[in-house]
Order: C-alpha cells, then structure tokens, then sequence
C-alpha cells in the first residue's frame, strides 16, 4: 500500500507563504508561525549581512544596498500586515468579552512586524 500526501495551500515553499491565508487553513497560531518565520528571515539577513559590526559599513555592506533588503523591507513593512484576512486585520487581539480576554498571538502577529 502507497501512501501520499497532499500539498497543503500553505506550503512553505510557496512565494507567498507570507501573504495569502485561506480562511479554512488560518487562525491567529498560523499567523503568529508566520510572523516568526518572517522574522527568522529578518534575522538571518543581519546575520548574512554581518550588520551588527561596531565599525563602520562601507556602502556595499549598508542593509539598504544588500541584494534581497527591499524585498525583504517590503514583506515586513507593507505586504504582510496588508494581506491579513479581514477578521485579523483589524482585530489587534483585544476582544470584546467582559473579562478582557486577549488573543496574544494575534497581539504578536501585530507586533512582531515592527520589531
């Protein structure tokens, strides 16, 4: 007996991981893997780009002249907060419960971008 798997529609392989979100497939947890994985991405842009060298950068080692910083700027900046499903979008964690219940990882889905 063979056993196959289906491809999910959040393959991480896929170029836009990072901003499509299929309402059946996304809750705030999904999100939250993503903004960290986003931010693993950021993180090893420094690392490669030795950014966080005490002396001065020459032109070619300033991040914003690196190959892959404005894509990557991009991502982070703009198309990742933008492509969120409505229902995560404008919903930064807070509930409207009495008791003041927060979706902390909806919350860092939020915050993690601006880091």
């Amino acid at each position: 007996m063979q056993l196959s798997v289906v491809g999910t529609p959040q393959d991480l392989s896929h170029p836009d991981f990072f901003t499509t979100h299929p309402p059946q497939f996304t809750d705030s947890f999904i999100l939250l893997i993503k903004a960290v994985m986003m931010f693993g991405r950021v993180t090893d842009f420094n690392v490669r780009g030795n950014l966080r060298t005490t002396s001065s950068a020459p032109k070619i080692q300033n991040p914003f002249y690196l190959n892959g910083f404005k894509e990557l700027d991009t991502l982070v900046c703009t198309d990742f907060l933008a492509n969120l499903p409505p229902l995560y979008k404008h919903n930064f964690g807070l509930t409207e419960a009495p008791d003041g219940t927060v979706d902390t990882d909806l919350y860092m889905v939020h915050v993690i971008p601006h880091a």
